[in-house]
């Protein structure tokens, strides 16, 4: 029925437009059957991203949904997700197929991934080509399913915008209908890592539902369980006091704060360092031994770190917001050296914390993952 109107958006930013052709469409082919004109659907549905809080790691891909509750005869939507460039980017994304309702055919449109500017648009449509009109699903409708790749260590929000539904016969939800709620997505680092000091990785998880770290010990398989953080911390788990343990450490994005449980004698560090847009990178950045706090500012490109040997605080400008931060050992000298790597060229820029030289090496294409190891 609406099959042409869907045909015609161009490949920018056609989405807003074709919904709005096939409403019009729809209008008119009503208007000529004797129905009521073109109006807006009764009750209100709500289009929300699934799970609302979705914890994922550093350099891990993962899958939301997005869904709508209490729809009625749903035959199309859109929407634009809206989310941090610098903490994600979004890898794919694809209907759900629930519009068929068995028999409806289901056309696609998009997906437009605009990943530098943080925005994807997505959207469908079903139609039948025949009499009588089969409805289309109701209640709650899974649309789309949406495949991401967190980047960097943050808390970060994935927006729904412009979103739009209509049932198969082009009424849409609108305003005070349409109700649009955002998920929150935490990217931790890697919480597996040698807690019990045999300088073997420990297979360890973190459960945000109660902020329980469960960790399987190498040394003898005994379980340490252990609460620490809430469900929207940010886990840096490495070893803080250098003896040789990963100590358990969240960071609050809301306060700033570090909370870092020492495994040499159980006590409790607090220190403020950083802000909620800022990016995660605690190192050993001074070789002694030592993780020092540190974060990264994507809107001025400085590194700030609070160096654990003596309590000085290193500022470094290096990188720029779309760059991803690769700080490793490169040099061999025991110390973290300051690195990013650049998906629009491919190249990486370290300087050596052994003289400050600095290397340019190109190694990667625009969708890879920047991996860095020994």
């Amino acid at each position: 029925m609406f099959r042409k109107a869907f045909l015609r958006p161009g490949q920018a930013r056609g989405f807003r437009w074709t919904m709005i052709a096939l409403c019009t469409i729809g209008a008119i082919l009503l208007l000529a059957a004797g129905s009521s004109p073109l109006r807006a659907q009764t009750g209100t549905v709500t289009v929300r991203v699934d799970p609302a809080t979705r914890a994922a790691p550093v350099n891990g891909t993962f899958t939301v949904q997005i869904v709508a509750d209490n729809a009625q005869d749903l035959g199309a939507y859109e929407f634009d997700l809206v989310y941090d460039p610098n903490c994600l980017e979004v890898i794919s994304v694809s209907d759900a197929g629930e519009l068929d309702n068995g028999v409806r055919t289901v056309s696609e449109l998009g997906p437009n991934i605009d990943n530098p500017n943080g925005r994807t648009g997505f959207g469908a449509y079903s139609y039948y080509e025949g009499t009588p009109q089969p409805g289309g699903p109701s209640g709650t409708v899974v649309l789309a399913t949406v495949t991401l790749w967190a980047k960097r260590a943050g808390v970060t929000t994935l927006n729904l915008e412009n979103a739009l539904l209509t049932d198969t016969q082009a009424n849409a939800w609108a305003g005070a209908q349409l109700n649009a709620q955002p998920g929150t997505i935490p990217i931790p680092m890697v919480v597996s890592a040698d807690y019990d000091g045999d300088n073997k990785t420990d297979i360890a998880v973190w459960r945000p539902g109660n902020g329980n770290w469960y960790i399987i010990n190498s040394q003898d398989g005994t379980i340490t369980e252990q609460q620490w953080g809430a469900s929207t911390d940010v886990l840096v788990p490495a070893d803080y006091d250098g003896d040789g343990k990963t100590d358990i450490a969240v960071w609050r994005p809301g306060n700033g704060y570090w909370y870092i449980r020492n495994s040499q004698d159980g006590t409790i560090t607090e220190q403020q360092w950083g802000a909620s847009t800022d990016v995660l990178v605690p190192a050993d950045y001074d070789g002694d031994g030592k993780t020092d706090i540190a974060v990264w500012r994507p809107g001025n490109g400085n590194w700030y770190i609070i160096n654990s040997q003596d309590g000085t605080i290193t500022k470094q400008q290096w990188g720029a917001s779309t760059d991803v931060l690769v700080p490793a050992d490169y040099d061999g000298d025991g110390k973290t050296g300051i690195a990013v790597w650049r998906p629009g060229n491919g190249n990486w820029y370290i300087i050596s914390s052994q003289d400050g030289t600095i290397t340019k090496q190109q190694w990667g294409a625009l969708t890879d993952i920047p991996l860095h190891g020994d």
